[in-house]
């Protein structure tokens, strides 16, 4: 709004600048653009100067729009992005349709979220019953009916010049509008109102104090309440995370049939020893979601540790039968490690580089393969190669540190195990291998 063209440049650059770093970190900021002509629309014009400048007004949308397309298409490449988005939903168990009218339930739990956060009513992943048609479950058409609604207050709220309530649930609507739209992503994240409940918090905020213009000691007597309540909230639900095992249980509670939440809490358990109690849950997750990959790579992971391995190479063979994913392979040539069939855990390994050549534990399964079958040369090359490409496991020094003991490199040895306890402090296989190191020094 500067009269110097220089500044009006010098604004703008920066404001499209940061823009493009915005995207770059997070994806939700392609609503920018349109919050701003919210912003535009709800606070600098009234409805004398928006019906004047009506073509200014779709000139900046154009404009706007156009810059998303160039941006999108230079990031995307010549890659059709409605096959991609399509193609994810293949390994979705619902459809854009169905996620879709799903999501008209979901926005409106989202805003009884921020009405009565109730600790019994967050946990990580729900259990949301996915919406099969209008009707199915009926509730989808209320939802419908009441987002629906709420666009028509927002136009209302702006006639009556309320402009602040009205842009506050505008910033609700379309920065959820993303996550809550066509792309494949899981259906509900409580994380994903942090930003869109700002305005709608400080709406309220705005009219407890104009409601109560008079009795302004009233109006602080209920904010410092609301307060007190959520602090008691976030109190008891920081409890939850207190340890992963709790905060596993009160998931699993809320949502039961999430196999996710099971695998997660099989592994908070598999940490403690609690080998029955993993055992159970990853067997009820495979039960709630035959085709959910990463169960029996935890059941197959767990069945090393108890030293069952025939039963672990079932299960992930199985899993591989189910979904070919890196993971699963990598799991397999740990067992095949394990019970020396060195060859195999190689083999196993490869492939899963082949799937995915970031994945970069598999080169240590390989290092530890190499250095068994007496081949200490490859073994060091594939532990230097996962440490040159990012990979900074107290795993992979430890194997490390061995085979250059092996080697007769005993002092770089002591270097590797030094490296790892800077970035590992206090890991007790590095320990003890140092000192016996340093004892056959």
């Amino acid at each position: 709004r500067r009269k110097s063209s220089l500044l009006r440049f010098l604004f703008y650059g920066a404001a499209i600048l940061c823009f493009g770093l915005a995207l770059l970190s997070k994806e939700n900021a392609a609503m920018l653009p349109v919050i701003i002509l919210g912003y535009e629309v709800f606070f600098f014009r009234d409805d004398v100067h928006l019906e004047k400048g009506w073509h200014n007004f779709l000139l900046m949308v154009t404009v706007a729009t156009t810059c998303l397309l160039i941006i999108g298409g230079l990031y995307l490449g010549k890659v059709n992005i409605f096959q991609v988005v399509a193609g994810f939903y293949g390994g979705r168990d619902f459809t854009m349709v169905e996620r879709l009218l799903t999501e008209s339930r979901v926005l409106v739990y989202y805003l009884s979220l921020l009405l009565l956060p109730l600790p019994s009513r967050l946990t990580l992943d729900y259990d949301f019953l996915i919406s099969k048609s209008i009707v199915s479950p009926p509730q989808t058409l209320l939802a419908i009916c009441g987002l629906t609604a709420l666009v028509i207050l927002i136009a209302i709220l702006y006639r009556r010049r309320q402009r602040l309530a009205g842009f506050a649930l505008f910033w609700y609507l379309a920065n959820l509008l993303i996550e809550s739209s066509v792309v494949p992503l899981e259906l509900v994240f409580e994380h994903r109102l942090y930003l869109p409940s700002m305005f709608p918090v400080l709406a309220c905020l705005c009219l407890v104090f104009q409601f109560a213009r008079n009795r302004i000691n009233l109006a602080r007597i209920t904010l410092i309440a609301v307060v007190a309540f959520c602090l008691l909230f976030t109190w008891q639900r920081n409890a939850i995370w207190a340890s992963p095992q709790d905060f596993y249980m009160d998931a699993v509670a809320k949502s039961p049939g999430s196999a996710r939440v099971h695998v997660s809490l099989a592994a908070a358990m598999r940490e403690k020893g609690e080998y029955a109690f993993a055992r159970k849950h990853l067997e009820k997750a495979i039960e709630i979601d035959p085709g959910y990959e990463k169960a029996y790579v935890s059941l197959g992971l767990l069945y090393k540790d108890l030293k069952l391995f025939e039963q672990a190479i079932t299960v992930l063979q199985t899993g591989i039968a189910i979904a070919p994913l890196p993971d699963t392979y990598w799991a397999l040539g740990l067992v095949y490690g394990q019970i020396g069939d060195y060859r195999q855990a190689i083999r196993q390994a490869e492939i899963a580089l082949h799937g995915d050549p970031e994945h970069l534990r598999s080169l240590v399964v390989m290092g530890i393969a190499y250095d068994e079958l007496g081949d200490f040369s490859t073994a060091y090359q594939k532990f230097e190669e996962a440490w040159q490409r990012g990979h900074d496991t107290s795993i992979l020094f430890l194997n490390w540190a061995i085979t250059c003991s092996k080697m007769g490199r005993r002092d770089e040895a002591l270097a590797k195990v030094g490296e790892g306890l800077r970035l590992h402090p206090g890991d007790q296989q590095l320990l003890r291998l140092r000192q016996k190191i340093l004892q056959l020094k």
